[in-house]
């Protein structure tokens, strides 16, 4: 195989490479054709034209799917509340099938009896947590077997959270408050807290990227390596605006594209860990090496030829 081929080759390698590693999808609900949350919907944050209706409705219809979203386990988690204000946790594939109740109703008594849950849902390994609003304060709760139990009471700064995020590297939650007002405080913001901490800003949304106080409602993924997103509300189009969130150095916020996703005001966006029927892409270093071991490989064995014809 001469140079030629060989570098054929390895840019063929690296560029499939390069073109997995891109295919990072999230998924959202939005509402339908009346505006109540049940459609699935799915983006590539590198591609407006990626946007793809998954499944609508999801469910027969009677669930609107506004409290908040994460994947876990190879498959998505949301929070699902009926016309009586009824929260459920469901588990369902990615492609918007085989819905199942996972703690039905938990929001019926104890610690979060009468609690609205509609303020975002995260998962910390296998275990669930999302922010509750009651009738004078906002707290996180764990999800339990039909039951959900009050973790902490969290500082709404005047505002109220609209969407929950897990960022194992740091052991923090990440949140974003709408509509923030308290001492001083006029806007959206970027928050964290750790299990049992205070809340502190990390980011002005509002002075970010301008988008109007209130906007920010369709959630939070945590990507990793300082990288989140979330979804704010174009208050012309009442579409979804997808953001990108860097908070290495100082805070920046890009608005990446318009998802044309009406009413994404779900508290959720999920990001898979395992992006389904894509394998995982060999690195450049692993590739250069098997190119590597190849040629030295094909070396050898021409050099014996060349002996066994002397």
């Amino acid at each position: 195989m001469n140079f030629t081929r060989w570098l054929c080759l390895a840019l063929v390698l690296e560029a499939s490479s390069v073109a997995a590693k891109a295919n990072t999808l999230l998924y959202t609900f939005g509402g339908d054709a009346t505006g109540a949350p049940t459609s699935l919907n799915s983006m590539d944050p590198a591609s407006a034209a990626s946007v793809t209706a998954v499944q609508t409705p999801v469910g027969d219809g009677s669930t609107g799917f506004n409290g908040g979203l994460v994947a876990a386990n190879n498959l998505l988690f949301g929070i699902g509340n009926d016309s009586n204000g009824v929260a459920t946790l469901y588990s369902l594939q990615f492609s918007g099938l085989g819905l199942t109740p996972v703690s039905s109703g938990f929001n019926n008594a104890g610690d979060a009896a009468g609690v609205v849950f509609q303020n975002g849902l995260t998962a910390v390994g296998n275990t669930f947590y999302a922010i509750g609003a009651g009738t004078s304060s906002e707290a996180l709760y764990q999800i339990g077997a039909g039951s959900a139990s009050q973790v902490q009471v969290l500082d709404t700064l005047g505002g109220t959270y609209a969407g929950l995020a897990w960022d194992a590297a740091l052991g923090d939650f990440y949140a974003i408050i709408a509509g923030g007002t308290s001492a001083g405080i006029n806007g959206d913001y970027l928050v964290q807290f750790a299990p049992g901490g205070s809340v502190s800003v990390v980011a002005d949304l509002t002075l970010l990227d301008g988008a109007p106080t209130g906007t920010h409602l369709g959630g939070l993924a945590d990507a990793g390596s300082g990288i989140l997103y979330d979804i704010y509300t174009n208050p012309v189009t009442f579409t979804g605006e997808l953001e990108r969130i860097d908070v290495n150095g100082g805070p920046s916020a890009s608005t990446l594209y318009d998802s044309q996703i009406p009413l994404a005001q779900n508290a959720g966006i999920a990001i898979p860990t395992a992006i389904p029927n894509v394998p995982e892409p060999a690195t450049s270093m692993e590739i250069g090496a098997g190119l590597v071991m190849l040629g030295w490989t094909l070396r050898r064995a021409a050099r014996r030829g060349k002996r066994g014809q002397q």
